[in-house]
């Protein structure tokens, strides 16, 4: 009787295995052998080549990368900087000995001389009586009328309206500059606001302009002379309100008054007819 050798379930699961395969899986034939080439003999020349070759190597410097992302190369991203805020537990900063610097002082409504609280006193508070009004709306008279000679505008000379205002207000009007002498960016024509006030209330306000032209040709150059027609036609437009010569700001009715008392000869320039 033979004794069988009972053996682990571990050694007879490889030696299963290990016979598997040693039936059925295909015999690959063993590769040859690898045999390195003899070496070949070195000179004096060529190792003393071979060592300087690889000193150079060792000296030249690293290239860059080809390819390196922005935070390989200069570190994570900053996070923007904020203005620093004091610590609500650090105390406050001690108050500066010297003053800190004004803006200069700049005109009230960036050119005017008051502002509009002060300008507009008395606006709409003016009662004006009959007799009053009589004078400010009398019809235009012929003899009063002047005329542009090259453009054959009709006005009022600035003393007639001197005149109404005197015997419509007698003493108590008068025309305020409400802002400097000023100038258009090309310096062709100068102007200035007045605003015209009766017993001390707000009346109206205008603009007067002169060209600069004119006052150059006419001869008369100057301050004094730019002020004066400056002033001059800002009274004419504040009078319009008050219902002075308001017919010659009406084109028909000049046209009517100037075909009947001027005239205009061929080539020369317009006149009072007789």
């Amino acid at each position: 009787m033979r004794h069988l050798s009972v053996l682990p379930a571990t050694s007879r699961s490889a030696s299963l295995i290990h016979h598997l395969q040693r039936r059925w899986l295909p015999t690959v034939p063993a590769s040859p052998s690898y045999k390195r080439p003899p070496a070949k003999p070195t000179t004096a020349a060529a190792a003393a080549s071979s060592a300087s070759s690889a000193a150079q190597k060792r000296m030249a410097p690293t290239p860059p990368p080809l390819y390196s992302s922005p935070s390989s190369a200069t570190g994570p991203p900053k996070s923007p900087e904020s203005p620093a805020s004091p610590s609500p537990s650090a105390p406050p900063p001690p108050p500066s000995s010297s003053p800190s610097p004004q803006p200069p002082p700049a005109l009230r409504d960036s050119t005017r001389f008051a502002g509009d609280a002060e300008r507009y006193r008395g606006a709409s508070n003016l009662r004006l009586g009959r007799e009053v009004r009589r004078i400010l709306a009398q019809p235009v008279q012929p003899e009063d009328l002047e005329i542009e000679p090259d453009r054959g505008w009709l006005y009022l000379s600035e003393a007639k309206y001197l005149e109404i205002l005197a015997d419509a207000f007698g003493e108590s009007w008068r025309l305020e500059p409400v802002t400097p002498p000023l100038q258009s960016p090309s310096g062709r024509v100068h102007y200035r606001s007045y605003a015209l006030y009766v017993d001390g209330r707000f009346v109206s306000e205008a603009i007067g302009d002169v060209a600069a032209a004119v006052v150059e040709t006419s001869g008369d150059g100057g301050a004094a002379e730019i002020e004066r027609r400056c002033r001059y036609a800002a009274m004419v437009r504040c009078c319009k309100d008050l219902g002075v010569a308001t017919e010659l700001w009406d084109p028909a009715v000049v046209n009517k008054l100037r075909a009947q008392h001027f005239v205009r000869p061929i080539g020369k320039k317009w006149m009072k007819k007789g």
